[in-house]
C-alpha cells in the first residue's frame, strides 16, 4: 500500500485492482442497498478532462476509473526486469498518478473522503484504494528513475550475477587487509553500499563450498536466489537473461504484491535500510588516561568526558554501549548502532578499517569491548590490536573486558581485558607503532 515505506513496490496488479474494485463496491452495496455503489459512479464532474494517451474525454468518476483500468492492463504489460524501459514504465505510472487524481476530483466537493485507518481492509471505501494508487505510482516512478541513473554509473562486476558472486565470494574469502590489521567490509555490507536505496541484504558466503551459502533475512534469501540463476516470478515472466539483482528484484515479492490484497505480501513490507553517510558521529579524543568526545555535527567543538551510556540506546551490545570503528588512520568513531539507519559500515561509508564492535565506557575509560561487528565481523587480533592501542594511551579501565563471538581463535564467552592481552600476545605479530593524528 501507498502508506508504507518501500518506494520498491509496483503499483496494483490488473487481477489485484480488479479484486479491490469488487470489494470496495460489495461494501458499498451493502452499507446502501438502494444505491450500492452507483452514487459516486453517477455523480456529474465538472467540465470534461482530455486523457492525451487515449484521446478520450474523462467526465465522469466511472469514466476515470475506466481508465485506469486500461493504463494498470497496459502497464503490467511492460517488462519489468529490463532498466531499457523504465523510461516507458515511469511515463505510465505518472499518468496513473494523474487519472487518480482526476478520480477523486470528479466525485465532487460533497463526497466524504475515507479516512485512512490503521491497516487497510479489503472492504474500505474506494478511494482511499485511488489515494494509495496514485502515492504509489509516484514513489515507484522515483525509484525507478533512480534505478536507472544506477545502471548508467554502475560497474560491471556490480550488475553482471557471475561477476557479482565471484566479486562477493572473494571477500568473504579474505576481509582482511595490511597483515590483518585492517578490514575489508564483509560480502553482505558491500551488497547494502552498492544499492542505492541501502537495503540490508544479510547473506554469508562459504568462499570454498557455494552449496553452504546462507542468508539471515528475506533479503538475503532472495539474493542468493537470484546468484544461483532462481526466476523471481512464478510463474516465469523473465524477459532478460542478464538481469541485474535489481532488475531481478522487479519481479519478486518485495516488489510485486500488495498487503491485505495479496496473500504472503505482509511478510515483504519494510526490509530494513541503512545509511552510509549524514550521520552525526562522535569523534573521540585520547588523551592520556581518558577519552574525551564531541559530536562531529551537533557538538560544537565541545568535548566532553566520554561515557557512551549517555548516548542513546543501540541495538545491539552490553547495555550502555555504543559502535565504535577504528579506521585506517587510528582515528576513533562512535555512534549508536540502529539509530537513523546507522551500522558499523556506515562511519567509514564501507572502506577498510582496522577495527569495530561495540564500546562501553565510563569516566573516559573503556569498560567492556566486543568484537559484535556484523559488517566487519573483526577476529580475536584486530581486538588486540585495538584493546593495546587503548592500553598504551592508558584508556583501558584495570577491570575491562573483552567480549567476543563468532571467532575461530577461541570461544565465544568474556575474558578479563589483561589476561586476553596475555593470550593474544605470543599468537600475533607485534602491533607496532600506531599511526595517529589528533
Amino acid at each position: 500500500m501507498a502508506g508504507n515505506k518501500n518506494p520498491w513496490r509496483d503499483i496494483y496488479s490488473p487481477a489485484e485492482w480488479a479484486h479491490i474494485q469488487a470489494n470496495a463496491a460489495l461494501a458499498a452495496a451493502r452499507a446502501n442497498p438502494v444505491l450500492g455503489g452507483a452514487r459516486a459512479a453517477a455523480r456529474p464532474g465538472g467540465g470534461g478532462w482530455t486523457v492525451g494517451s487515449t484521446g478520450g474525454l474523462v467526465n465522469t468518476p466511472a469514466m476515470a476509473l475506466q481508465q485506469i483500468t486500461n493504463q494498470i492492463t497496459a502497464y503490467d504489460g511492460i517488462a519489468k526486469d529490463d532498466f531499457t524501459k523504465f523510461d516507458e514504465r515511469i511515463q505510465k505510472l505518472k499518468f496513473i498518478s494523474i487519472l487518480c487524481g482526476k478520480y477523486i476530483q470528479l466525485l465532487g466537493p460533497t463526497h466524504v473522503l475515507a479516512m485512512k485507518a490503521a491497516a487497510k481492509q479489503l472492504n474500505n471505501q474506494l478511494d482511499l484504494w485511488v489515494r494509495s494508487l496514485g502515492k504509489r505510482a509516484i514513489k515507484k516512478a522515483d525509484y525507478l528513475a533512480t534505478m536507472k541513473e544506477w545502471h548508467k554509473t554502475a560497474k560491471a562486476k556490480y550488475k553482471d550475477r557471475l561477476q557479482l558472486s565471484m566479486f562477493l565470494r572473494g571477500l568473504a574469502g579474505d576481509n582482511t587487509r595490511d597483515g590483518g590489521e585492517k578490514l575489508h567490509a564483509t560480502p553482505y555490507a558491500t551488497i547494502e553500499k552498492i544499492d542505492p536505496f541501502h537495503r540490508q541484504t544479510f547473506v554469508f558466503f562459504d568462499p570454498a563450498d557455494p552449496t553452504q551459502d546462507n542468508s539471515v533475512n528475506k533479503m538475503g534469501d532472495a539474493f542468493l536466489d537470484y546468484i544461483v540463476g532462481q526466476p523471481a516470478s512464478n510463474p516465469v515472466r523473465a524477459s532478460n537473461a542478464n538481469a541485474s539483482f535489481y532488475e531481478w528484484l522487479e519481479y519478486h515479492p518485495f516488489c510485486v504484491g500488495t498487503p491485505v490484497v495479496t496473500a504472503g505480501a505482509d511478510q515483504f513490507k519494510d526490509p530494513n535500510t541503512i545509511s552510509y553517510e549524514g550521520q552525526d558521529l562522535a569523534y573521540i579524543y585520547m588523551q592520556d588516561a581518558r577519552m574525551e568526545y564531541t559530536r562531529i555535527m551537533t557538538g560544537g567543538g565541545v568535548r566532553a568526558l566520554l561515557k557512551t551510556a549517555n548516548f542513546g540506546r543501540s541495538g545491539k551490545g552490553p547495555a550502555g554501549s555504543v559502535a565504535f570503528v577504528w579506521d585506517a588512520d587510528c582515528h576513533l568513531w562512535a555512534h549508536e548502532h540502529g539509530v537513523d539507519g546507522f551500522i558499523h559500515a556506515s562511519a567509514k561509508q564501507g572502506k577498510k578499517i582496522r577495527c569495530s564492535g561495540m564500546l562501553l565506557a565510563n569516566n573516559g575509560l573503556a569498560q567492556i569491548i566486543t568484537n559484535q561487528s556484523g559488517h566487519y565481523a573483526p577476529n580475536a587480533q584486530s581486538i588486540y590490536y585495538f584493546v593495546t592501542w587503548l592500553r598504551q594511551r592508558n584508556c583501558l579501565h584495570a577491570n575491562a573486558r573483552v567480549e567476543m563471538e563468532h571467532d575461530q581463535a577461541l570461544a565465544d564467552g568474556t575474558y578479563k581485558a589483561a589476561e586476553f592481552i596475555t593470550w593474544a600476545t605470543p599468537k600475533y605479530p607485534a602491533p607496532g607503532a600506531f599511526q595517529y593524528h589528533v
